[in-house]
């Protein structure tokens, strides 16, 4: 096991091992990597910097190679994992549809800014919210807008002073709830029904997590029983119930001042990833909640600006894990012409192998 990797627990407790190693560092980004997403099959990754995105493929050797990067500035990336399809919201406040072989595909336009985009898990529809706090449901073939609705229940749309900024989406399995992290006075995430009919309906169920906490990430478990909230202020990761929404768990970093930034769930559940500010990695049993392995991913420290980690991501085959690099003391060299740093914004590709339980005993 290599050294920066630490298996967790309490007292004597068994705990299944995991033999987790480099596999691969790719290097072609020019600033923060943000975003991370592998396909369905595991052969193609796209990572995303604020300058533009890159799209990865997998060899039958097991090598990563660049297949295209597109130039394009952007603030926010939608990858589909099912059919491979590329949406990035422009700083322009325009939204960006890409093929899986990263050529324009077309332009969406709104009189009011969009900030932030998802795609529903069959991947044929977009989810957007832009500045004037409105969320629109999108066809990514026909670009109809197939539902709209105000993505805060207070009358005071900003009541944070947020600038309508603070979108963030995460789908349930079967794409009929999404879990919207808002800028609203009541509650930080909301969690809404959506009936995928023509018409799209939109139901509100209910709302998690106080006004007062901040929210890093969003990630529903791939079978729909848990809603993981990455928190800011208290430096923990809630995990709800699915349908309820009633509190299951609270996962606590075992590095003191230190927040979980991006979240996700093992291909069966049973595991949940969180990647933190100081380039950290920890993964937990979401039954038990005890700590089962942490490792170091990226370098770097939190300048509250900027995390280590910007992204991570759980192939659906267990396999790997990716993470995606951010350096907080970068600094821009003019002869290079590009920002250096710690962590000189790398991707990296995890291999995840479960241990024998055999072996486990002989050690």
């Amino acid at each position: 096991m290599p050294s920066n990797i630490q298996p967790g627990g309490a007292g004597n407790t068994p705990l299944p091992r995991m033999n987790i190693s480099l596999e691969d560092t790719l290097r072609h980004h020019i600033s923060d990597v943000f975003y991370v997403g592998f396909s369905a099959q595991g052969n193609q990754l796209v990572s995303a910097d604020n300058q533009g995105i890159c799209i990865w493929n997998r060899d039958t050797s097991g090598t990563w190679s660049l297949q295209r990067r597109i130039e394009q500035s952007c603030v926010a990336v939608a990858f589909s994992s099912q059919t491979q399809k590329l949406a990035c919201v422009g700083r322009d406040g325009n939204i960006y549809l890409y093929t899986n072989e990263g050529m324009l595909k077309a332009t969406v336009e709104d009189q009011v800014k969009y900030t932030s985009v998802a795609f529903f898990p069959h991947g044929n529809v977009l989810i957007a919210g832009n500045t004037a706090c409105m969320i629109r449901i999108l066809d990514y073939e026909t670009l109809m807008i197939l539902a709209s609705f105000a993505g805060s229940l207070d009358k005071e749309c900003d009541p944070l002073g947020l600038g309508c900024r603070d979108f963030c989406f995460a789908f349930s399995p079967d794409g009929t709830r999404v879990a919207m992290r808002c800028t609203s006075r009541e509650k930080r995430v909301q969690v809404w029904q959506i009936k995928q009919q023509q018409p799209f309906g939109i139901d509100y169920v209910g709302g998690i997590v106080g006004m007062e906490e901040g929210v890093c990430d969003l990630a529903y478990a791939p079978d729909g029983r848990l809603l993981a909230v990455a928190t800011l202020m208290e430096e923990t990761i809630l995990l709800f119930d699915g349908q309820t929404l009633q509190l299951l768990l609270v996962l606590k970093i075992p590095e003191e001042e230190t927040i979980p930034y991006a979240l996700a769930f093992s291909p069966d559940g049973e595991l949940i990833a969180a990647g933190t500010d100081n380039g950290m990695v920890h993964i937990w049993k979401t039954k038990s909640g005890l700590l089962v392995q942490s490792f170091a991913a990226h370098t770097g420290g939190w300048n509250h600006q900027v995390s280590a980690i910007g992204d991570l991501d759980w192939a659906a085959s267990g396999q790997w894990i990716a993470t995606s690099g951010q350096s907080p003391l970068a600094t821009y060299d003019p002869i290079q012409k590009r920002y250096v740093g710690p962590d000189d914004f790398t991707v990296k590709i995890w291999s995840m192998k479960k241990e024998d339980s055999r072996s486990q005993d002989e050690t």
